[in-house]
């Protein structure tokens, strides 16, 4: 499992939200268990999310 920070998530904002097809973006902090976030990611349809995540992809690779 990867750790990923608040901070992280902030940076990570704006390169979800441009992407067409997103609705919108969530994080709840686990009752449970202070240091665990939930990340919740609303979008048009699961082929603008898996579009979203091969621009993603290319442009960290690219």
């Amino acid at each position: 499992m990867q750790t990923t920070s608040k901070n992280d998530i902030k940076q990570a904002r704006p390169l979800i939200s441009g992407q067409p097809g997103f609705r919108s973006l969530s994080l709840s902090r686990s009752m449970g268990s202070p240091n665990l976030y939930v990340l919740l990611a609303d979008w048009d349809s699961v082929k603008a999310h898996t579009r979203g995540l091969q621009r993603r992809a290319t442009h960290v690779a690219g």
